[in-house]
């Protein structure tokens, strides 16, 4: 497991055959290649390794976050996603900013960007703000940005890769006066590659943090041990994440 308390660095091995596991939009969805002089080399973007982690996280019946929520211990609350296609930005805006990060698990990885529009065109005085996550845009709405711990890079195949095109056919016809309708190489995959995109992991954030005095940094709760994880909860009440589940909270504090 991953000691939350330490920055890290990783190398990620993605092994897959037949497949394509990046389309490049540009290229009508061909798999993502970069050639060179030594031949044409697979590459996956840092977007869609993200968005495989996330899909793990957010099909709660799936057999990867099974397995995952009963080995460590956790529920699917605070592990909702911010990129979803079905979200709800007018709620979303009616978040506060602890709310927000409690909420979403991905925004607390990997970080968030998002305009959202406000539930008020004003904001309350007594309203929960954090400093530098929630700001009004132009008086429209509000701006949740953030900073996650985790980071992947582009990833780049081992060795030269072999791409299979295929047309496809089906019996009914699209064009009128067709006995059949033809997808001109609409079958695109990768026929076996290994990609090895690089990770990083900072505590940096973790320790804005504690710095920053916000609720559960108490003095008996380590540098680094909160904040894309733990957001504004109590020392004894912190949200669980996947890399370092609240029942193992007390290790961290140095408690037994």
């Amino acid at each position: 497991m991953v000691d939350p308390t330490k920055p890290a660095t990783g190398l990620l091995v993605i092994e897959a055959a037949m497949s394509n596991l990046n389309g490049d939009p540009d290229r009508e969805s061909d798999p993502r290649t970069l050639e060179t002089a030594a031949g044409e080399f697979g590459l996956v973007s840092d977007v869609s390794i993200k968005r495989k982690v996330r899909d793990m996280v957010l099909f709660k019946e799936g057999p990867i976050w099974q397995h995952i929520s009963k080995s460590l211990g956790i529920s699917a609350e605070g592990f909702d996603l911010l990129e979803r296609p079905d979200r709800n930005r007018v709620e979303i805006g009616a978040l506060t900013a602890t709310e927000f990060l409690s909420r979403f698990w991905d925004a607390r990885i990997f970080g968030s960007n998002l305009l959202v529009e406000s539930a008020s065109k004003k904001t309350s005085k007594g309203k929960d703000k954090m400093e530098g996550d929630e700001t009004k845009a132009d008086g429209q709405g509000i701006s949740r940005t953030y900073a996650g711990p985790v980071a992947f890079s582009w990833g780049k195949t081992l060795a030269p890769v072999s791409i299979i095109r295929a047309t496809c056919t089906n019996i009914s016809p699209v064009q009128e006066g067709k006995s059949r309708g033809m997808a001109p190489e609409s079958y695109r995959v990768v026929e076996h590659a290994l990609r090895c995109p690089i990770y990083l992991f900072t505590t940096q954030r973790t320790q804005d943090w504690r710095e920053s005095g916000r609720p559960g940094t108490d003095a008996t709760t380590t540098p680094s041990h909160r904040s894309a994880f733990f957001t504004d909860s109590p020392a004894d009440k912190c949200s669980s994440c996947l890399l370092c589940p609240a029942q193992l909270c007390s290790r961290f504090r140095g408690s037994a």
